[in-house]
């Protein structure tokens, strides 16, 4: 039996032929798409060759050879056309010289299988099972993969990502391309870094350095290291202090005090700022000066002498006041007041009494005091005052008023000091506290000669009272004014009970008055008092309020009720305006009463823009002209400009939130600077508006004001740069003004300094205070940068703000410009 042999080259798979029907051996061997077939040679001589036989199993592959090979000695043929994954069948005869053919050998199949169906690395995966490189076994589907090497493993068809390779935050950053936290988008190479935070962000291997942790001085300290000064390198933590110099090289907080400058007896001053005696805290700059005695109590270098007050001084206030004394100062100047405060408020209903004590000149301490069954603690109240100069005064209305007081400890008879035409209104209250024990007082058979007079403890008391003094203040029934403030006085029918009684005003008010009120009968018998409540501008409510210590009946008679109304004592004689004038002179009268009037009337509006300045003259109790003047080389003819003003009584004056403001006015003439001390030390540069108020001279002029301190500033007169800047003798008027703002006698207010920074072109101003209207607006430059004669103009005011600019007169060249200065101004409703 003959052997046929087959072999599958390319993957060197080989296969062997079963036995043939004759005696041959064969081997076949199989590479890429074709087969070799090997065999033996037959040991026939009669065999000269040998028909090959193939074709796809099941088909008559033995019709026709597929090859024919004419040599005995030939033991090999190539069959080609072999197709992957299809099975063959093979067969083969010999052949003689005649051609003839022996029978066929045994038929043999084999199917070609594909290189890619071949395991070649043995790890268990073909190509076509998903191994992506079959000469490595360590790569297959599922083997372990390795990050980052390059090598898909497990052939999924990447390689796998390490940790460091995949940008977890998705800043466009990994690890291993520097991202330094990859967990946070904002840091990453190239982030823009934030100084001193401790975070890296631009992952540079460190924090950047804020410019406050740089030792710029290289003195040991940075600023946030206390480095106060990091540009000295004698300032810094520890550094010696010199006292005195206003640094602070030790940079504790400030600079360290020289003995001059300590405030050794604790009044607000030390001797560098003015404290003749600082051993004595009634002695110092501002202090009240006591007339006569022999003291320069506020440092002027001169003792007050004594002189007698105005024929009549009134002052009118309302405060809140609970069951704690209260001092209330008085503002004006007083010799004998007299102080009647009451009725109470509703905000408590715990019924109570006022009670005043200690009245100096000075002022007067007061407190809500609770009948003496109660517990003593009450809410508060907002009680009304009068402060009167004791006398008997004529109003210049002609209407009767008289001030004084009495004693008594139970009941009197008070006879007044001049007869009124007319039975008058009688408000009056206990002024000392020489017993403890809760007290009223009730006024009755009012007459036009005087009144009557009764103390009244609670109910439940038997004893009498310790003697007290009585202060009262009768008025004329009638309705005008009186230092300018609007005033009623009247008295109601007895028809006031333990109800509240709605009375309206008959007079006019802007706002609610200060009233004060007490009852003008006594037809209920018990211990009883006056409350009020819901008072406006318009009218006020009262009723007649018993206490309870005796019985819980609260039902009182009718009573008559008598009360002052006037509109409270401004905090500062202020009065302010806007007028529209042109070349020609105009009154401006006072609305107020003013002894020393000052009066500040600038800048100009921009209507007409020929350069041009205010002029103020003839000042007077009354009143005050004005007008425009253009600069001497012009016309003269002006339109109509508006100009705000503004006019205060002269002297030093301190609002109720502390601030600082003086008027006056000195003379110069000339252009040389001259220094003004202001007669107050400010506790700052305050803002000083100044102008001409004389015409002593027809040429125009203005006025420059520079180097404000807290304790003056320089101002010289300048002509137009054409003239010989000779000018007669003016008088200047000016207001200085700390920096501040809020209110001053209700009206809201504002008073700044701009930067250096305005120049010939208009400036937006910004107001910080909430106006409801465009404000009253009186500005002045506080710097000389530009020395060329100029004045400051203004457009464009509303209750936000306003533009200004500097404007020079043009009388020598046409050039305009000017250096940048800061304006001061004052905006007030």
């Amino acid at each position: 039996m003959k052997k046929w042999t087959l072999h599958q080259t390319k993957k060197t798979v080989t296969s062997a032929l079963i036995s043939l029907l004759f005696i041959l051996s064969l081997s076949g061997s199989v590479y890429g798409a074709q087969l070799t077939l090997a065999w033996n040679k037959p040991d026939d001589a009669r065999v000269t060759g040998y028909n090959i036989y193939c074709g796809i199993s099941g088909t008559n592959f033995t019709s026709t050879p597929v090859q024919t090979v004419n040599s005995a000695d030939q033991t090999t043929c190539l069959i080609s056309g072999i197709e992957d994954g299809k099975t063959y069948s093979l067969a083969a005869t010999s052949t003689d010289a005649s051609g003839k053919e022996s029978a066929f050998s045994e038929t043999i199949t084999y199917t070609l299988i594909s290189p890619n169906d071949i395991d070649d690395d043995r790890d268990g995966y073909t190509e076509n099972q998903g191994d992506c490189n079959d000469a490595n076994a360590a790569i297959h589907p599922g083997a372990v993969e390795i990050c980052g090497d390059g090598i898909d493993q497990d052939c999924n068809g990447s390689d796998q990502l390490c940790p460091e390779d995949i940008d977890d935050d998705r800043d466009g950053y990994t690890e291993n391309q520097g991202d330094c936290n990859d967990t946070n988008s904002k840091v990453h190479p190239g982030a823009v870094e934030i100084c001193g935070d401790g975070i890296d962000q631009d992952c540079s291997g460190s924090d950047q350095l804020c410019p406050e942790d740089i030792d710029d001085d290289r003195d040991g300290y940075t600023e946030n290291q206390g480095d106060c000064n990091d540009a000295n390198a004698s300032i810094h933590p520890g550094a010696v202090e010199i006292c005195g110099d206003g640094i602070d090289q030790d940079c504790n907080g400030s600079d360290q005090l020289c003995p001059e400058d300590i405030d050794d007896d604790h009044d607000g001053y030390t001797e560098n700022q003015g404290d003749c005696n600082d051993a004595n805290a009634s002695i110092y700059p501002g202090a009240v000066e006591i007339c006569g005695d022999g003291i320069d109590q506020n440092c002027d270098e001169d003792d007050l002498e004594c002189t007698p007050p105005a024929e009549f001084v009134m002052e009118t206030g309302e405060i809140e006041i609970d069951h704690q004394w209260t001092f209330v100062e008085l503002k004006k100047t007083f010799v004998n007041p007299i102080v009647v405060a009451n009725p109470l408020g509703s905000n408590d209903p715990a019924p109570a009494v006022v009670r005043v004590r200690n009245v100096t000149a000075e002022g007067f301490e007061m407190r809500v005091q609770e009948w003496d069954y109660q517990d003593g603690i009450h809410g508060l109240e907002s009680v009304s005052y009068i402060v009167m100069e004791a006398g008997n005064h004529t109003l210049p209305d002609g209407t009767m008023v008289e001030a004084g007081n009495f004693q008594t400890n139970d009941s009197a008879s008070v006879a007044f000091s001049g007869l009124f035409i007319q039975m008058p209104v009688v408000v009056a209250g206990v002024s000392s506290f020489n017993d403890s024990d809760a007290v009223a007082g009730r006024i009755y058979r009012v007459v036009e000669n005087g009144f009557d007079f009764s103390l009244q403890e609670q109910e439940l008391n038997k004893d009498g009272h310790a003697m007290e003094t009585i202060s009262y203040i009768a008025w004329e029934p009638s309705v005008g004014k009186v230092d300018g403030l609007a005033y009623e006085a009247a008295s109601t029918s007895a028809t006031v009970k333990q109800i509240f009684n709605y009375l309206p005003c008959s007079q006019f008010f802007t706002e609610a008055p200060v009233c004060v009120a007490s009852m003008q009968t006594a037809n209920g018998m018990d211990s009883a008092s006056v409350r009020w409540q819901n008072k406006d501008a318009y009218g006020i409510e009262f009723k007649v309020e018993e206490e309870t210590s005796f019985d819980s009946e609260v039902y009182h008679a009718g009573e008559a009720i008598g009360f002052i109304m006037i509109d409270k004592t401004p905090e500062l004689s202020l009065e302010t305006g806007e007028v529209e004038i042109n070349d020609q002179w105009t009154f401006v009268p006072f609305t107020l009463s003013f002894d020393d009037p000052v009066v500040v009337a600038k800048p100009i509006s921009s209507y007409d823009a020929e350069p041009a300045v205010v002029r103020v003259r003839k000042v007077t109790p009354e009143g005050f002209e004005i007008r425009v003047q253009e600069w001497d080389y012009q016309d003269g003819k002006h339109a109509l400009e508006t100009v705000s003003y503004m006019v205060m009584e002269a002297g030093s004056h301190k609002l109720a939130n502390g601030t600082m403001v003086e008027a006056g006015t000195f003379d110069t003439n000339g252009p040389q600077s001259i220094l003004l001390s202001l007669d107050e030390v400010f506790s700052k540069a305050p803002v000083v508006l100044a102008g001409v108020v004389t015409d002593n001279e027809a040429d125009a002029v203005t006025g420059r004001i520079y180097n404000v301190t807290a304790k003056g500033f320089n101002f010289n007169l300048q002509e137009q740069e054409s003239s010989n800047q000779a000018h007669a003798s003016e008088t200047i008027a000016y207001i200085a003004w700390e920096p501040s703002s809020g209110e001053v006698n209700g009206r809201t207010y504002e008073v700044a300094t701009t930067p250096s920074v305005i120049k010939q072109s208009f400036y937006g101003i910004f107001f910080s205070s909430s106006f409801s209207t465009a404000p009253v607006f009186v500005a002045d430059m506080q710097t000389r940068n530009g020395i060329d004669t100029a004045n400051v103009r203004w457009q464009n005011k509303d209750l936000q703000g306003v533009e200004v600019r500097i404007a020079e007169e043009v009388s020598r060249d046409a050039e305009t410009f000017h250096g940048a200065e800061a304006v001061g101004y004052l905006a007030i409703e």
